[in-house]
């Protein structure tokens, strides 16, 4: 009884993450034919010049705090309270360095319109850090309805952002901002619909 039980949430978590990630791709097709007709192929050639280098350093940044929680056989408050301020460390960390290195960027792209881009962009990792364990109690609770749910709002958003400025004309700062209008949303609903908090407890070890 207990063996289907689990078998049920499993194939159930499946099934979310199917209907999630099927969700997310018809919506992006969507907002990509519309904001093709609003934005010049240059705004997206910053934007993807800039996302090389944040995406590489958010999947690596993400990497870690998911694979301690996840694989974990038993964990604790103090390690969850740990790794939420050590996120939370990085991410300051790495807004800085890229708020200070922008210029070395745009150099090796010979484009010094990536600099601006790269420094406001680095604000992904601080705004991501709080939401980090959450989203990885979440994975390892098989909680994938609740972050379909989430997922799709925030990708509601982050298109309404995206469309709104590019009607405004504000170019390539359109896809920008709805990348950290994304992050924002992603992380207030998981910090929501996830109650676990941080408390006043730190270890290394």
């Amino acid at each position: 009884m207990v063996e289907n039980k689990g078998n049920s949430t499993v194939l159930g978590s499946i099934r979310w993450s199917i209907i999630g990630q099927a969700l997310s791709r018809v919506m992006m097709i969507g907002v990509s034919i519309v904001l093709a007709r609003l934005l010049a192929p240059e705004d997206f050639g910053l934007m993807a010049m800039a996302m090389v280098i944040i995406g590489f350093m958010e999947t690596f940044y993400e990497l870690g705090t998911g694979s301690a929680i996840i694989q974990k056989k038993e964990i604790s408050q103090e390690l969850l309270s740990s790794l939420f301020y050590i996120n939370i460390f990085f991410g300051i960390f790495l807004a800085i360095l890229f708020g200070s290195s922008g210029h070395f960027v745009a150099e090796l792209y010979q484009d010094d319109r990536v600099a601006p881009i790269l420094q406001v962009m680095g604000l992904v990792f601080f705004i991501s850090s709080f939401g980090l364990v959450h989203h990885a109690l979440m994975r390892r609770n098989l909680n994938f309805d609740r972050l379909t749910i989430i997922e799709t709002i925030t990708l509601v958003i982050d298109s309404v952002v995206a469309i709104v400025l590019a009607v405004m004309g504000w170019s390539v700062w359109a896809l920008v901002y709805s990348l950290l209008a994304n992050r924002l949303a992603l992380t207030v609903l998981l910090f929501v619909s996830e109650k676990w908090r941080p408390g006043f407890q730190f270890s290394i070890t």
